[in-house]
């Protein structure tokens, strides 16, 4: 049976990615392809209109250390199954998985094990130490309307206080530095999300949050976590993106037509190193054929004078 009420819901993530809505919702990765790519891939992805839901997910090799950690940090043990296999090739360890499958639960190699519990102790000791992902519950659906239509967001951790800052926990193989870890944020999407998801928690709390932090944690040793936020201007940037996509998505579904890339034709221009390069050419190229003149001049002299025919 499909949401047909704003509100908060919990829900696993197959029903959420397959969008469980009456009718077919916007949310933050459909808004981002739809400013970024155009409305023709928007419907290509979106599992209710050109796409079956992406809920086939690997469960082999499956479950990257990021992912169980934060499956294992938000909602306890009770979330993951560990099986003593080495692999899950057997006709016995592939019915040990799906049955933890089929429970709602994540199967996890207990060789594995180890690596996600010094992930997930690291961010326990954040916990402790900062009150972070305290006082609130873990991965809320949120279904409200944009006028006409509906929207969709799923919350990492969201505060019993509607004013408290929303919680969204990311995983980084490589290392928490801010210049490492925004040069993906941006081309990810998480500005829009940091704009998306507080608007909806507004539209259906009625009170607006202080924003939305990021914890990240690195997924190896020394483990080290740090918290960003959008800046005001980041924000102002993608509250106009979110504007942008929700009101080509309304007209879209209003007419369903869903065009693609537009039929003008663009200039390609020349990128900063391929000038600088050029230009570098330019002036060695000059330089060789300045001394090659110079040499060959040098050489007609120097037959010249050899000769004793210096002309006169």
């Amino acid at each position: 049976m499909r949401i047909d009420k704003p509100g908060i819901y919990a829900m696993s993530d197959q029903a959420y990615l397959a969008d469980p809505v009456v009718e077919p919702s916007l949310n933050n990765s459909t808004a981002k392809v739809l400013v970024s790519l155009s409305p023709l891939h928007a419907f290509a992805m979106h599992p209710r209109l050109g796409a079956a839901p992406d809920i086939d997910h690997d469960t082999t090799e499956a479950q990257d250390v990021g992912h169980v950690a934060h499956q294992l940090f938000l909602h306890g043990e009770s979330r993951i199954r560990i099986l003593n296999v080495p692999d899950f090739r057997t006709n016995k360890a592939k019915e040990a998985r799906d049955a933890a499958i089929n429970e709602g639960r994540i199967p996890l190699k207990a060789e594995r094990y180890e690596a996600v519990r010094r992930v997930v102790d690291a961010l326990e000791r954040f916990r402790e130490r900062t009150g972070a992902f305290t006082a609130g519950k873990p991965e809320q659906a949120l279904i409200w309307h944009e006028g006409a239509e509906w929207a969709r967001c799923k919350v990492d951790w969201l505060p019993d206080e509607p004013s408290a800052h929303l919680w969204d926990l990311k995983t980084i193989s490589g290392r928490a530095t801010l210049q490492s870890w925004s040069r993906n944020a941006f081309d990810l999407g998480y500005d829009m999300q940091a704009a998306y998801y507080p608007r909806g928690a507004e539209c259906v709390r009625g009170e607006p949050p202080e924003g939305m932090r990021f914890a990240v944690i690195e997924t190896s040793a020394p483990y080290g976590i740090r918290v960003f936020e959008m800046s005001p201007q980041a924000l102002d940037v993608a509250q106009a993106q979110i504007s942008e996509a929700i009101a080509i998505w309304a007209e879209c579904r209003a007419t369903n037509a869903w065009p693609s890339y537009p039929d003008d034709v663009e200039w390609l221009d020349p990128p900063p190193w391929k000038v600088r390069e050029w230009e570098w050419r330019t002036r060695t190229g000059a330089s060789r054929r300045a001394a090659a003149r110079a040499s060959s001049d040098q050489a007609v002299v120097d037959r010249m004078i050899k000769t004793g025919n210096l002309g006169g």
